[in-house]
């Protein structure tokens, strides 16, 4: 599988002042057993703002997270990415949280 291209939450609140930015402090201090929604992009070119899903985070550093997809993506097909496939990703990328634990969450 290609790279994923994740979305960079903080970039696209600057470009729709409509979205609001969740918190610096709740975006890095994120766990294990938590779950956030992140975004991918279709391609790395692509205008299109591509499909948002839920990540079940296993390893936290520093705001920066690994995890598993936690619900079936809709687009796999242009983008590469499915359900259980490992995700890494930072504070840059989260769009919403939610605190676990979720152990085998998938919130869907």
């Amino acid at each position: 599988m290609n790279k994923p291209y994740l979305v960079n939450a903080v970039q696209y609140s600057e470009l729709y002042p409509e979205f609001e930015l969740l918190a610096h402090s709740d975006r890095v201090s994120l766990r294990p057993g938590d779950v956030a929604k992140v975004c991918i992009r279709f391609d790395a070119v692509s205008e299109c703002h591509g499909e948002r899903f839920w990540v079940l985070i296993v390893t936290s550093n520093e705001g920066v997270y690994m995890g598993t997809a936690d619900n079936e993506l809709t687009h796999t097909e242009r983008h590469g990415l499915k359900n259980g496939d490992t995700v890494t990703f930072d504070y840059r990328n989260i769009y919403d949280f939610e605190r676990g634990p979720f152990p085998n969450a998938n919130k869907a």
